[in-house]
């Protein structure tokens, strides 16, 4: 007689904020678990975005793996649609937000196999309750759980394309904090410094914020909207939309007692020149945003801020890492490491997938 095969593999399927609820216990157990999470794991972004977003909980699902029983991962997804050659494709895929860089799965711990990965996307294809051809990951960081399961995955057709980078700096706390710059750096530190006025004087305030009446924090939104992002020009500040203030106020209330906001602001005199909305979970400071006042533009308050940030961060027994969140040119003055980010597609073995995916490979195939 031949033996039937019981997967050890099953998945329940959770949606909005009220699936979210239902498992935030257990996805908060992953993080106490799983020594390998950041900032991308946390369940109180999500639950800020259902909190002070309209309609964001309407296609939003959350998938618990399960492994003989016991909980593996949890995957957050996107139902939605999206034109490919004019053909309109139901489409997975991590859920985005412009105030979100991160994204990524979490597991229950870093012992994740290519048979799990395999599993849990056969699940999917099977037991999710809308049909879909695509699934989707914008601007994963290499190594993440997401980045592996789209290596991992048995599919006839997946794309991968290198979208941006994320810089980072580990502070090495065996040498002076002063020894961590570069000579050249040095000297432009100095230079900067030298175009403040005699009888000046720029300071630094830094905070930890435990809710959004922080006067600091109310700073730090002031300065951001006193530039290019406010309501004088692209009006993209927190301040300028009240939905930003909201949800930003609801993520300092909502994170986990293992991770915080910081506010850090520079004060030149009696104004507020630069600041930094700063977010630290376990060994690493994530720079969240930047803001600086425009009409100090010539003193490179980033700089100056960024020399602050390294020797505060020297100095905390704790911290051993600054995550820049993206990559830009400036942060080449202070460190060469960085993590490469990808736009991916894992294309379903349904007709229209592997139809969709076939000429996406001709595609690539002809450039």
């Amino acid at each position: 007689m031949k033996k039937s095969y019981s997967s050890p593999y099953s998945i329940e399927i959770f949606k909005g904020k009220l699936g979210l609820l239902k498992i935030y216990t257990i996805w908060e157990s992953f993080n106490s678990r799983n020594s390998e999470t950041n900032i991308a794991h946390l369940p109180g972004w999500y639950l800020s975005f259902f909190n002070t977003i309209d309609n964001f909980d309407s296609d939003i699902y959350f998938i618990l793996v399960l492994k003989e029983d016991n909980p593996l991962c949890i995957l957050p997804l996107k139902y939605t649609f999206k034109k490919y050659f004019i053909i309109k494709t139901p489409v997975l895929e991590l859920p985005i937000h412009g105030h979100f860089y991160y994204r990524d799965f979490i597991t229950a711990d870093q012992t994740f196999s290519t048979e799990d990965i395999n599993s849990i996307l056969d699940l999917i294809k099977k037991k999710f309750p809308k049909s879909w051809d695509i699934l989707i990951g914008l601007n994963i960081y290499e190594c993440s759980n997401f980045y592996n399961l789209f290596l991992a995955a048995n599919c006839k057709f997946k794309f991968i394309k290198r979208y941006g980078r994320i810089d980072y700096l580990f502070i090495d706390k065996g040498v002076d904090a002063d020894s961590m710059f570069s000579r050249n750096m040095r000297k432009k530190l100095k230079k900067y410094k030298r175009k403040i006025e005699e009888g000046s004087s720029l300071y630094f305030e830094t905070e930890r914020l435990f809710d959004g009446e922080n006067e600091l924090f109310k700073r730090f939104l002031e300065l951001e909207n006193s530039g290019w992002k406010g309501s004088a020009g692209e009006n993209t500040s927190i301040k300028s939309q009240i939905t930003l203030v909201n949800l930003y106020k609801d993520f300092i209330k909502n994170i986990n007692s293992e991770a915080y906001f910081v506010i850090i602001i520079g004060r030149l005199d009696d104004v507020d020149i630069v600041g930094d909305l700063g977010f630290i979970y376990k060994s690493t400071f994530y720079s969240l945003k930047i803001a600086y006042n425009e009409n100090y533009s010539h003193l490179s308050p980033g700089q100056l801020l960024q020399e602050y940030e390294i020797k505060l961060i020297h100095s905390h027994p704790e911290i051993t890492c600054i995550n820049f969140m993206t990559g830009f040119e400036t942060h080449k003055l202070w460190t060469d490491e960085f993590i490469p980010t990808y736009n991916t597609m894992i294309f379903r073995n349904s007709f229209k997938g592997l139809f969709l995916g076939f000429i996406y490979n001709l595609k690539n195939h002809l450039k």
